[in-house]
């Protein structure tokens, strides 16, 4: 199992060919993960074979905020933490990864003056999807 922080965090990934149905860019864990924060604290350990979108901003955006940037832990943490929202029902798991975004994003290296709007993105997304019914 690899024990990464979030401000280094380089997981031995494979890159998923793109289909039709998800996004091209893709990756999957080769090996668990051990995510920990900057100061030791343990976040999550992540599955062997897990996929993540890395950050899923949209495409105009991708100059600004590229799908793998600096703050790839706290994507895949945050990808984490939203499909186990979808797999258990439960919304608390979605609410805890938007609510923590930020300062995941931050213990990656981001500064406070990206992180911030990226983070609202987030939630708002989340708040949106809760409301059209997309997550319980």
């Amino acid at each position: 199992m690899q024990i990464l922080t979030l401000d280094k965090f380089h997981p031995n990934c494979t890159v998923m060919p793109p289909t039709k149905a998800l996004r091209p860019l893709r990756l999957q864990l080769l090996n668990d993960v051990q995510v920990t924060d900057n100061d030791g604290g343990l976040i999550v350990i992540l599955p062997k074979g897990f996929i993540s979108d890395g950050a899923s901003v949209p495409n105009f955006f991708h100059r600004v905020f590229p799908p793998f940037g600096m703050y790839l832990g706290a994507a895949f943490v945050h990808d984490w933490y939203c499909d186990a929202a979808n797999t258990t029902g439960d919304y608390a798991y979605r609410e805890f990864g938007d609510e923590n975004f930020e300062h995941w994003v931050k213990q990656c290296g981001v500064r406070s003056i990206r992180a911030k709007p990226m983070a609202a993105s987030v939630i708002s997304y989340g708040k949106y999807l809760k409301l059209r019914g997309k997550l319980s």
